[in-house]
């Protein structure tokens, strides 16, 4: 039962008191009325409040908790992060992983079986998430896609990709070409 980041508040939401929060795993669905998320700038300092609703976005939510009854109220928790015990977090079916989940693992292209590197940063785009692998020659930038990413074992720390056509010349530096 350990604490989980959910993301940061990004400010309120109409004249009741409910909190916009960025940052929000994607896949998850909500925590259930009644669930106790603390709020601050870590979950060791946050204050805890109780959820009264919750509504999921793509990759934010708007949370209502018992004791934020105003739009000003809400304001004043902008830029704290949101944290709640990982039991009570609902997913979707199918997998999703948090950034911090991600970075760490290290990453093996299955055709090959060479192992290319670890994940040091997760890019958030509009189209898809991209990794950026920090491989032996330099940055590798991965696509999270389902025809790229094959497997993510969290608890081996282990990625297996498969490199498409195009993905490894995209990724690849021409240095003999600089000199003409």
């Amino acid at each position: 039962m350990a604490d989980k980041y959910i993301g940061s508040i990004s400010g309120s939401r109409g004249v009741a008191g409910e909190i916009l929060v960025k940052e929000v795993p994607e896949g998850m669905l909500a925590l259930a009325a009644g669930s106790v998320v603390k709020i601050g700038y870590s979950a060791s300092f946050g204050q805890e409040y109780i959820v009264e609703r919750w509504r999921a976005n793509k990759r934010s939510s708007v949370i209502k908790v018992e004791g934020i009854d105003s739009k000003e109220t809400a304001h004043t928790l902008k830029e704290n992060g949101i944290f709640a015990d990982e039991d009570l977090i609902k997913f979707e079916v199918g997998e999703s992983f948090s950034v911090g989940d991600i970075e760490g693992c290290t990453v093996k292209n299955i055709d090959s079986g060479a192992e290319l590197g670890t994940i040091k940063e997760v890019m958030i785009l509009p189209a898809n998430d991209v990794w950026v692998i920090a491989g032996v020659g330099g940055d590798i930038f991965i696509p999270v896609i389902d025809e790229v990413v094959l497997s993510v074992d969290l608890d081996a720390r282990l990625v297996e990709i498969k490199m498409i056509d195009g993905l490894a010349e995209a990724n690849m530096t021409n240095d003999e070409d600089s000199d003409e």
